[in-house]
Formats: structure tokens, C-alpha cells, sequence
């Protein structure tokens, strides 16, 4: 299964997942009218009977009158508080639903720090520091923006998981445990695993599960408060009306413990819509981690470890609940997951999972060793990326490129290293890749900074120099660490960034495939960039045919084309992946500005239609049999703007 599968595989959980919370809503609704409506009768089978049926009845109801049953015994239809607690329910669901998706809107880290973690920017021990380059290792070679990492100090379980709603704000948080106790193929797995989360789309299915258990389980909550309020209550009413025969007090105590009760409707289902959603998932991700690394004993030994420690994977946390299909192993368990055993588990059984990944098991956990001395980061050796089948590459890491990060990353300077973390220091960085090499237009360059940060500028010709031997083929992946800081910073300072970014790219009237490709992947990273139109709604899955897209195609293909030695070849080549029928027309003759509007409009398509487009701009530029340096970075930013991870395509460039 690649990416757009996934992809696909993720829109049919969420309508089952819309499926299961309609369920639920329907079974709690019913459960509280019946709960209304036994007090209702309660309330007024003695001395009279309240069942209006008319406007009369109505009317003596306003005006404080009793008002008389026409019929004896209990009565099971009563619109008046039907209606009321239906809406009541609905309303206690939604705004529960609301608060919570309103607390996720920030992405993963919301969630992470909910979970008492906290950011790691700057690693401050081995074990971080191990983390730290695993992660942007993995990013780098998938061609993803490096999640925020954050560490649960306070859990010594082996635990982890991936938050948030898009690859851009998403991210990871591992527990003190994992750390101490995983080597570092151990953590590559675990952390593969996550990413395999983030690509496939589990990680924003994960998220709108959190919003949905949180506001079934409203009513049960609203049952405690009840019972809560009780003290003041019958005190309260024993002042008031000392005569009453105390069926208030009677009706409320009844009412919150049913309320309670029919919380564990919102229980059950959302450890149901827990299980059905996340089981199948863990396998493939398992899978994925298995792929990305080549190395399936990472992961299994892991797993192993999670397995031979008192309280394998337990997170303490209050919130663990709400997020426990997340984890990476079971961090929380219920007395109804204990009791039906699988049936409402979040996570396939340990055994299970190790022996899909190990066949050959023999059933032996591993003990807990302590912590491992921090050996920095191995390299297997440099392996060239066959050109064809880009698409089969969108949302996968593979080992070569995972090799080919660790060896980027070792062989940068710490001091280059070090920028890309802080905010200042990042923007410097993306504007160190900018800098011309001709001295006239880095002079018109330079000016620019004069009016937004001057010391900005020369931090930038420090950093340049510093990455002066890393070649046009690490720009990139340079990049790519800088976006976490740069997600951090103000909405001023990502204002004036965007702006100076832009102008920088414009300086010499001429935009560059690298130029297009770092500006697409900083300004969809961020967002909320004011500059070029991204701020606009991105509704994406809205055309699923090629024809209303015909237009932009061929433009995309026209501006990818001019980079060929045959711009003509190039322009039928890719044609010929999309539309055969329309291969022979002539080329449009565009400029590289008309390619983010063409891009915009493909943006809104179904993944099935991205991966025929991506196919067919990868055809374009790989018309004579080659990808260089330049028709790659044009691929990535094209990628990018579609909002597909495309990891590095070209090793002889780093060599």
C-alpha cells in the first residue's frame, strides 16, 4: 500500500469513524429521554399528572395550575421533554466536540503538552541529543517537515506517539522511559513508526478521535456534576420549603447516578471507535517502520523491551485516555478493556505484533539494560535512488535515505546545526541559501535587509559561509531543520520573514527551481505566510477528474519543461501521463511566475488525481534519463505545494 492508498485507506476510516460516534450519539440520546422520562412521571404521577396534550393544558401549565392526566398510569411519549433532553444531549455532545477540537486546532504539541510534555529544542544530554538526530534524520529522508519533539519526563514507560492534524504542525512526543531505556536502532524504530502515522494519515484521524471521545463521554460527566451539586442542593431546599415531601432532591440524586450510568454508553463506544480505528493501523505502521529502516530488529527489540518491564508501556498521565489509540504501545488500560480483553484494546496484543515483525520469535522479552552510551548516528553506505516511479517514493522513507540524512547531518557543522534550532537563527539560515554568489546582485540583496533586521543580514553572510562546502544537493535538507524554529516564531515576525523571503527570491527578477522549491516548502509549512495567497481556505479532495484540471496541468508541464535540453520532448513526455490525447499539442510558452496559481488549482484535487500529476511532471523532467540537482528541487517544490512528502531524489549530489 503507498501513499495515496493510505491516503484513501484513511477517508474510509473516518466514515466509519462518523459511522460509530452516529451510534453512540443515537444510544446516549435514547438512554437520557429515558432517564428524563422516569422522572417526569415520577415527578407528577402524585397528586396529579402532567401530560399537556392541548394549548388548554398548555395554558394552565403557565399559569401555575395543575394539570390533570386524561388517562391513568404512566404516559412513555411526551414531546415537551423529549424534545428538551434530545437537545440538551446534542448540545452538551457539540460543545464538549468543540471545546476540544478548538484545544487540537494548534496541532500535536497541544496534545503533547497536555500530556505534561515539553519541547526539545536544544538536546542537553546524550539521550536527547540520540533523539534529536534519529528524528531529523527521518525527516530529511522523507522529505516531511520535521515534527516538534517533546519529552514526557515525568513517564518512565516505554511509550510514544504522533499528534497533530497535518504533517506541518505535527508532533512527536516520547516518554523519559524510551529514551532511557531503547538503544539507538531500538529508538529509529519507534520513531519510524511514528512517522509512518504522520505520512499515512492516521495522525489527523487520531485527532478528530480525540474530539469525538471527548463529547460522547459528556454526559457522564454532567451526571457527576449532579451529584456533586446535591450538598448545596438539599440544604438549600430544606430552608426553602421545609414541607416538601424532598422528591427534588430524589429526582436529582437519580438523575446524576443514571447520567453517570449512561457515561459508560460514551465508554463503551468511544473504546469500541478506539479499537476499530486504531488496531489494523498499528500493524501497517509496524510495517512501515520495518520498510523505512531495513532493520526489523530495531522495532521488535523494542516492543520486547516494552514487554519485559513492569508496566510495559503505561502512561500516568489524567489525559492518557483520551489519546490512548496514539501510542505507540497500550499506555492506558480500562477496567472494560481488562474485562472484554481484546475485544476493546487500542493496540494489537505484543505478542502478535512482535511476531508478524519476527517470525522466528521464541517468546523471550528483553530486560531493561539501563541506559545506552550515545554512539552517533551509522551509515550503511550510499546507495543511487533509480530515477523511475517517483510517485511510489510519496510518504515512504527508505533505508538509503535514511543512511544518506545521517551522513548529511554528521558531516555539517555543530555551529550550523545549532542555528537551524532557534527562530533567529533558522531565518538566517533559509536566507544563507538565497544569497547570490555574484557580488552585484548579493549587494541588492543585502539593501533589503536594511529595512527589516540589518544584524539579520550579516548573521546571514556568517551562516552562508559556514554552509559554502555543502553543495547545491544539501540546500534542502538544510531547510527542512529549520522549520520546527521557524514554526515558533510571532505572527509579526513570520509576517516580515514571508515578506523578506519573497523579496529576496524576486531580487534579480529571476525565480530559480531552488528559489521555488524553498519558498513552497517554508510558506505551506507555515501557513499563515501573508504574502502570495496561502492564507486562502485549502479545500483539498474537491475534483476527482483530470478534465477541469487539463489547464494548470499544462502549465505545470510548459515551466517544467523549459529546464530540458528538449523542452518539447519533456512537454509530451509528461502529457502523455495524464492526457495521451493532448500530447502532440503545442507547448504554452510560461513564465516560472504561473506556476504557483496552477499548482493552487491542483491543490484542491483527490490524492488519486496528485499522484497522476506528480507522475507526470516527474516524466517531464525525466525525459532524457536523468534527474539533476535543479529538475530534482523543481520536483520537491511541486511536491510540496500538492502537499506530498517526495524525500531526496538524488544521491550523486551529496557525494
Amino acid at each position: 500500500m503507498d501513499f495515496f492508498e493510505h491516503q484513501d485507506a484513511a477517508r474510509r476510516s473516518t466514515i466509519k469513524l462518523v459511522v460509530l460516534f452516529l451510534c453512540a450519539v443515537v444510544g446516549i440520546v435514547i438512554a437520557v429521554n429515558a432517564v428524563v422520562l422516569i422522572g417526569w412521571n415520577i415527578w407528577f404521577s402524585d397528586p396529579v399528572q402532567l401530560v399537556p396534550p392541548g394549548r388548554e393544558q398548555a395554558r394552565r401549565l403557565m399559569d401555575g395550575q395543575p394539570v390533570q392526566s386524561l388517562s391513568g398510569g404512566w404516559r412513555w411519549f411526551q414531546p415537551w421533554p423529549i424534545g428538551i433532553a434530545t437537545l440538551a444531549t446534542l448540545l452538551v455532545i457539540s460543545e464538549r466536540m468543540f471545546t476540544k477540537s478548538l484545544q487540537l486546532r494548534g496541532g500535536g504539541g497541544a496534545v503533547a503538552q497536555m500530556l505534561g510534555g515539553t519541547p526539545l529544542t536544544h538536546a542537553t544530554n546524550p539521550t536527547e541529543k540520540k533523539l534529536q538526530n534519529v528524528v531529523e534524520e527521518m525527516s530529511i529522508a522523507s522529505g516531511c517537515p520535521q515534527p516538534e519533539l517533546y519529552v514526557m519526563r515525568d513517564e518512565p514507560g516505554i511509550n510514544a506517539f504522533a499528534a497533530g492534524t497535518t504533517p506541518d504542525n505535527a508532533a512527536i512526543g516520547v516518554t523519559r522511559g524510551c529514551l532511557e531505556a531503547l538503544t539507538r536502532d531500538e529508538l529509529q524504530g519507534v520513531v519510524a513508526h511514528e512517522f509512518s502515522h504522520i505520512l499515512n494519515g492516521d495522525m489527523r484521524l487520531n485527532s478528530r478521535l480525540i474530539g469525538v471521545i471527548f463529547g460522547i463521554s459528556g454526559i457522564g460527566m454532567l451526571g457527576l456534576v449532579l451529584i456533586r451539586s446535591l450538598a448545596y442542593t438539599g440544604s438549600a431546599y430544606s430552608r426553602r420549603r421545609k414541607n416538601d415531601d424532598g422528591r427534588a432532591i430524589i429526582v436529582i440524586l437519580v438523575a446524576g447516578l443514571t447520567l453517570a450510568a449512561i457515561g459508560y454508553i460514551g465508554v463503551f463506544f468511544g473504546r469500541m471507535i478506539q479499537s476499530a480505528i486504531s488496531r489494523q493501523r498499528e500493524f501497517l505502521a509496524d510495517a512501515s517502520a520495518v520498510q523505512f529502516t531495513r532493520n526489523k530488529d530495531g522495532i521488535a527489540d523494542a516492543l520486547k523491551k516494552i514487554g519485559g518491564v513492569a508496566g510495559q508501556g503505561a502512561v500516568r498521565n489524567p489525559h492518557a485516555g483520551e489519546i490512548a489509540h496514539m501510542f505507540f504501545a497500550t499506555g492506558f488500560s480500562t477496567g472494560l478493556s481488562r474485562l472484554a480483553g481484546s475485544l476493546f484494546a487500542t493496540h494489537p496484543p505484543l505478542d502478535v505484533r512482535i511476531k508478524r515483525i519476527d517470525p522466528a520469535w521464541d517468546g523471550k522479552l528483553k530486560p531493561v539494560e539501563g541506559r545506552k552510551p550515545f554512539a552517533g548516528a551509522a551509515f550503511a553506505g550510499e546507495t543511487a535512488m533509480p530515477l523511475s516511479d517517483v510517485t511510489r517514493r510519496v510518504g515512504r522513507i527508505e533505508p538509503e535515505a535514511v543512511a544518506f540524512a545521517g551522513k548529511l547531518i554528521e558531516s555539517l557543522p555543530e555551529e550550523l546545526i545549532e542555528a537551524t534550532r532557534e527562530p533567529y537563527s533558522a531565518r538566517a539560515v533559509c536566507f544563507a541559501m538565497l544569497l547570490d554568489e555574484d557580488e552585484i546582485e548579493r549587494d541588492k540583496q543585502m539593501r533589503l535587509f536594511e529595512k527589516f533586521e540589518p544584524p539579520l543580514g550579516k548573521e546571514a553572510l556568517r551562516i552562508a559561509k559556514l554552509a559554502k562546502p555543502l553543495g547545491p544537493g544539501g540546500r534542502l535538507p538544510l531547510v527542512d531543520l529549520c522549520l520546527p524554529a521557524l514554526g515558533r516564531m510571532s505572527d509579526l515576525q513570520s509576517a516580515n520573514f514571508c515578506r523578506l523571503l519573497r523579496q529576496l527570491v524576486e531580487a534579480d527578477g529571476n525565480v530559480t527551481p531552488f528559489e521555488f522549491a524553498l519558498y513552497t516548502i517554508i510558506v505551506r509549512h507555515l501557513r499563515s505566510c501573508p504574502t502570495s495567497g496561502e492564507k486562502k481556505k485549502r479545500k483539498a479532495g474537491q475534483i476527482h477528474s483530470i478534465r477541469p484540471l487539463l489547464d494548470p496541468i499544462r502549465l505545470l508541464l510548459s515551466v517544467m519543461a523549459k529546464r530540458s535540453d528538449n523542452p518539447n520532448g519533456a512537454y509530451k513526455a509528461g502529457m502523455a501521463r495524464v492526457a495521451p490525447e493532448l500530447a502532440d499539442e503545442p507547448r504554452p510558452e510560461l513564465p516560472m511566475n504561473r506556476l504557483t496559481l496552477s499548482l493552487d488549482q491542483l491543490d484542491k484535487a483527490s490524492p488519486g488525481i496528485k499522484r497522476r500529476v506528480l507522475d507526470a511532471a516527474a516524466h517531464c523532467v525525466a525525459a532524457d534519463g536523468v534527474i539533476n540537482v535543479r529538475e530534482a528541487e523543481l520536483l520537491r517544490g511541486v511536491a510540496a505545494a500538492l502537499d506530498l512528502p517526495l524525500p531526496p531524489l538524488v544521491r550523486e549530489a551529496f557525494s
